[in-house]
């Protein structure tokens, strides 16, 4: 009597484990992805010992310092918008007291390659007229300001030398350590002198391996360009 009784308690657990791993277990429901947001901003600030502009001071090879705001917008992950403002400290022989920028465009990219076109004006305010004689080149007398202020070269400068450019950038990213491109930038009228410019350049950047510092968080690259300048006439 105590063997059946034995056996059936035995059976009972084995039947009540196999009912219990039968049971339907509630899946726990995934949290749904983020949602796709399209904004973005970026913006920072730095301070150069010197502000170099395709190879021409605009600090009087004395310190600078700059800073931008760029609000974007992602059309897709793959195409985006964006705008942005900036400005730099310069020193002009015209006295003006900073440079502002504002720029804008579109940024696409393909595969390996990303494509920037867009346009970028630079605003020059408080500037004087700079001339040191009292008449211009085809013998018209000039304003008392531009009589005033005399370049020690005798060189001219407008009191207003803002002007803009359109531009078209590629770049081709051959792996998480190297890339290259090239850039054109042109403007019916370089620094408002009526003179058509056009800058052309290449581009290289070369980032150093993660693994080189470990988790600390510490990154290097070299970056370069080699870029020539064409005017006209004005």
């Amino acid at each position: 009597m105590k063997k059946l009784a034995l056996l059936a308690t035995a059976l009972a657990m084995v039947s009540g484990s196999a009912l219990a791993a039968d049971m339907a277990v509630k899946a726990v429901k995934a949290p749904p992805p983020a949602p796709f947001d399209p904004w973005d901003i970026a913006f920072g600030g730095g301070i150069t010992n010197d502000y170099i502009f395709r190879g021409i001071t605009q600090s009087n090879h004395k310190p600078s310092v700059n800073v931008y705001f760029e609000p974007r917008y992602n059309v897709t992950k793959d195409f985006q918008l964006y705008v942005g403002v900036g400005g730099a400290s310069i020193s002009f022989p015209n006295r003006a007291a900073a440079e502002v920028d504002a720029y804008g465009g579109a940024r696409l990219t393909v595969g390996q390659f990303a494509f920037d076109v867009g346009a970028w004006g630079y605003m020059y305010p408080g500037g004087t007229c700079q001339y040191g004689a009292a008449f211009d080149f085809a013998g018209v007398p000039l304003g008392a300001e531009c009589a005033a202020n005399a370049l020690l070269n005798g060189n001219v400068l407008k009191k207003d030398v803002s002007f803009f450019e359109v531009y078209g950038k590629v770049n081709y990213t051959f792996n998480d350590n190297f890339s290259a491109g090239g850039n054109v930038y042109y403007t019916p009228s370089f620094l408002n002198s009526g003179a058509p410019g056009t800058y052309a350049s290449i581009v290289g950047k070369a980032i150093a391996p993660s693994a080189w510092f470990g988790a600390s968080g510490i990154g290097m690259y070299v970056s370069g360009e080699f870029g020539r300048q064409w005017l006209g006439t004005s």
